[in-house]
Protein backbone atom coordinates (compact mmCIF):
# COMPACT_ATOMS: atom_id res chain seq x y z
CA UNK A 1 0.00 0.00 0.00
CA UNK A 2 1.30 3.39 -1.31
CA UNK A 3 1.33 5.99 1.79
CA UNK A 4 1.02 9.63 0.71
CA UNK A 5 1.72 13.05 2.84
CA UNK A 6 0.20 16.23 2.45
CA UNK A 7 1.36 19.55 3.52
CA UNK A 8 0.16 23.20 3.07
CA UNK A 9 2.86 24.59 1.84
CA UNK A 10 1.08 28.15 1.69
CA UNK A 11 -1.76 30.16 2.27
CA UNK A 12 -3.00 33.73 1.90
CA UNK A 13 -5.77 35.58 2.91
CA UNK A 14 -7.87 36.37 -0.69
CA UNK A 15 -11.19 38.48 0.50
CA UNK A 16 -12.77 39.24 3.79
CA UNK A 17 -13.35 35.49 5.33
CA UNK A 18 -11.48 33.75 2.69
CA UNK A 19 -8.21 32.65 1.94
CA UNK A 20 -5.94 30.44 -0.81
CA UNK A 21 -4.24 27.45 0.18
CA UNK A 22 -1.21 25.65 -1.68
CA UNK A 23 -1.88 21.97 -0.82
CA UNK A 24 1.07 19.70 -1.95
CA UNK A 25 0.72 15.48 -1.71
CA UNK A 26 3.92 13.28 -2.14
CA UNK A 27 4.12 9.61 -2.30
CA UNK A 28 7.89 10.39 -2.06
CA UNK A 29 8.08 9.61 -6.14
CA UNK A 30 5.23 11.96 -7.61
CA UNK A 31 3.97 15.34 -6.64
CA UNK A 32 0.25 16.55 -6.48
CA UNK A 33 0.30 20.59 -5.99
CA UNK A 34 -3.91 21.92 -5.65
CA UNK A 35 -4.84 25.41 -4.25
CA UNK A 36 -7.88 25.93 -2.87
CA UNK A 37 -9.94 28.38 -2.22
CA UNK A 38 -11.46 28.25 1.30
CA UNK A 39 -14.75 30.41 2.30
CA UNK A 40 -16.92 30.96 5.41
CA UNK A 41 -13.87 30.92 7.61
CA UNK A 42 -15.74 33.17 10.48
CA UNK A 43 -18.83 31.29 10.68
CA UNK A 44 -19.25 30.32 14.33
CA UNK A 45 -20.38 26.74 14.33
CA UNK A 46 -20.14 25.80 10.09
CA UNK A 47 -17.64 24.08 8.78
CA UNK A 48 -15.91 26.12 5.77
CA UNK A 49 -16.26 25.42 2.72
CA UNK A 50 -13.15 24.16 0.19
CA UNK A 51 -13.23 24.36 -3.58
CA UNK A 52 -10.55 23.11 -5.96
CA UNK A 53 -9.16 26.68 -8.12
CA UNK A 54 -6.24 24.60 -9.63
CA UNK A 55 -4.60 21.05 -9.68
CA UNK A 56 -1.02 20.48 -11.32
CA UNK A 57 1.01 17.10 -11.38
CA UNK A 58 4.38 19.07 -10.30
CA UNK A 59 5.29 20.29 -6.74
CA UNK A 60 4.14 24.18 -6.62
CA UNK A 61 6.70 25.69 -3.93
CA UNK A 62 4.62 29.22 -3.67
CA UNK A 63 2.26 31.64 -4.91
CA UNK A 64 1.20 35.14 -4.91
CA UNK A 65 -2.12 36.83 -5.99
CA UNK A 66 -1.90 40.56 -7.60
CA UNK A 67 -4.53 43.42 -6.64
CA UNK A 68 -5.92 42.04 -10.15
CA UNK A 69 -6.51 38.69 -8.94
CA UNK A 70 -3.60 36.80 -10.78
CA UNK A 71 -1.85 34.02 -9.01
CA UNK A 72 1.92 33.53 -9.71
CA UNK A 73 2.74 30.21 -8.94
CA UNK A 74 6.47 28.82 -8.23
CA UNK A 75 7.63 25.35 -8.56
CA UNK A 76 10.23 22.69 -8.45
CA UNK A 77 11.22 22.86 -11.93
CA UNK A 78 11.90 26.52 -12.07
CA UNK A 79 8.26 27.21 -13.55
CA UNK A 80 6.40 30.46 -12.86
CA UNK A 81 2.68 29.57 -13.90
CA UNK A 82 -0.32 32.59 -14.00
CA UNK A 83 -2.85 31.84 -13.49
CA UNK A 84 -6.23 34.06 -14.42
CA UNK A 85 -9.62 34.01 -16.39
CA UNK A 86 -8.34 33.30 -19.56
CA UNK A 87 -6.60 30.07 -18.25
CA UNK A 88 -2.74 29.08 -17.07
CA UNK A 89 0.09 30.24 -18.86
CA UNK A 90 3.57 28.97 -17.89
CA UNK A 91 6.90 30.39 -18.08
CA UNK A 92 10.02 28.72 -17.25
CA UNK A 93 12.40 31.33 -15.36
CA UNK A 94 15.09 29.47 -13.72
CA UNK A 95 15.95 25.85 -15.92
CA UNK A 96 15.59 23.00 -13.78
CA UNK A 97 16.34 24.92 -11.11
CA UNK A 98 13.37 25.09 -8.26
CA UNK A 99 11.66 28.63 -8.03
CA UNK A 100 10.75 28.81 -4.23
CA UNK A 101 9.20 32.41 -3.60
CA UNK A 102 6.89 34.18 -5.70
CA UNK A 103 6.00 37.33 -4.60
CA UNK A 104 5.15 41.30 -6.21
CA UNK A 105 4.15 44.82 -5.78
CA UNK A 106 1.66 44.91 -9.13
CA UNK A 107 1.53 42.98 -12.30
CA UNK A 108 4.40 44.76 -13.77
CA UNK A 109 6.72 44.23 -10.67
CA UNK A 110 6.67 40.26 -10.00
CA UNK A 111 10.21 38.93 -7.95
CA UNK A 112 10.92 35.09 -8.04
CA UNK A 113 13.86 33.51 -6.19
CA UNK A 114 14.85 30.08 -5.49
CA UNK A 115 17.76 27.23 -6.16
CA UNK A 116 19.89 29.16 -8.25
CA UNK A 117 20.81 32.11 -5.71
CA UNK A 118 19.40 34.29 -8.58
CA UNK A 119 16.38 37.26 -8.35
CA UNK A 120 14.33 37.44 -11.07
CA UNK A 121 11.74 39.97 -12.16
CA UNK A 122 8.68 39.91 -14.69
CA UNK A 123 7.83 42.77 -15.36
CA UNK A 124 4.80 42.12 -17.35
CA UNK A 125 5.99 40.79 -20.73
CA UNK A 126 9.60 38.93 -19.94
CA UNK A 127 11.41 37.23 -17.17
CA UNK A 128 14.74 39.18 -16.65
CA UNK A 129 17.79 37.93 -14.11
CA UNK A 130 18.42 41.26 -11.92
CA UNK A 131 21.08 39.96 -10.58
CA UNK A 132 24.10 37.24 -10.69
CA UNK A 133 24.16 34.07 -8.03
CA UNK A 134 24.24 35.56 -4.70
CA UNK A 135 24.91 32.39 -2.75
CA UNK A 136 22.55 29.23 -2.39
CA UNK A 137 18.98 28.81 -2.28
CA UNK A 138 16.88 32.32 -1.50
CA UNK A 139 13.79 32.00 0.14
CA UNK A 140 12.12 35.55 0.39
CA UNK A 141 12.19 38.45 -1.24
CA UNK A 142 10.48 42.56 -0.11
CA UNK A 143 10.90 45.80 -1.23
CA UNK A 144 10.89 49.12 1.36
CA UNK A 145 9.07 52.20 0.89
CA UNK A 146 12.60 53.62 -0.04
CA UNK A 147 12.97 51.48 -3.19
CA UNK A 148 15.70 48.88 -1.71
CA UNK A 149 14.74 45.14 -2.97
CA UNK A 150 15.52 42.69 0.28
CA UNK A 151 16.25 39.02 -0.42
CA UNK A 152 16.99 36.42 1.77
CA UNK A 153 18.20 32.59 1.93
CA UNK A 154 20.46 29.61 3.26
CA UNK A 155 23.31 29.97 5.00
CA UNK A 156 22.55 33.54 6.48
CA UNK A 157 22.31 35.47 3.23
CA UNK A 158 20.71 38.78 3.41
CA UNK A 159 21.20 41.12 0.56
CA UNK A 160 19.85 44.86 -0.60
CA UNK A 161 19.85 45.74 -3.87
CA UNK A 162 19.49 49.97 -4.23
CA UNK A 163 19.98 51.99 -7.30
CA UNK A 164 20.51 47.83 -9.68
CA UNK A 165 23.63 47.57 -6.90
CA UNK A 166 23.34 44.28 -4.60
CA UNK A 167 25.02 44.89 -1.12
CA UNK A 168 25.02 41.79 1.14
CA UNK A 169 24.15 42.37 4.63
CA UNK A 170 25.96 40.95 7.48
CA UNK A 171 24.07 39.06 10.12
CA UNK A 172 24.80 37.14 13.21
CA UNK A 173 24.14 33.97 11.49
CA UNK A 174 24.77 31.30 9.41
CA UNK A 175 21.27 29.43 9.41
CA UNK A 176 18.73 29.35 6.61
CA UNK A 177 16.23 32.81 6.22
CA UNK A 178 13.06 31.65 4.93
CA UNK A 179 11.44 34.97 5.01
CA UNK A 180 11.90 39.23 5.02
CA UNK A 181 9.76 41.75 5.40
CA UNK A 182 9.63 45.50 4.66
CA UNK A 183 7.20 47.81 6.74
CA UNK A 184 5.68 50.84 5.53
CA UNK A 185 8.42 53.17 7.30
CA UNK A 186 11.49 50.70 6.14
CA UNK A 187 11.60 48.99 9.08
CA UNK A 188 13.00 45.21 7.38
CA UNK A 189 12.47 41.89 9.39
CA UNK A 190 14.20 38.92 8.63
Amino acid sequence: MTEFFASCDCASPEYQESLLALVVQTDSEDYWSKIFRVTNLLGAGTTPNRAKILELHTWLTHFWRSDKGILYIADDSGEVHESAESGLTSRIVSEGRAITFVWGLSDQEVYAVGDAGVVFLWNGKTWTAISDPLGDRLYGASKAADGSLYVCGQAGHFWRRTDSRWQRIELPTNRRLTATFATPDSTVWV
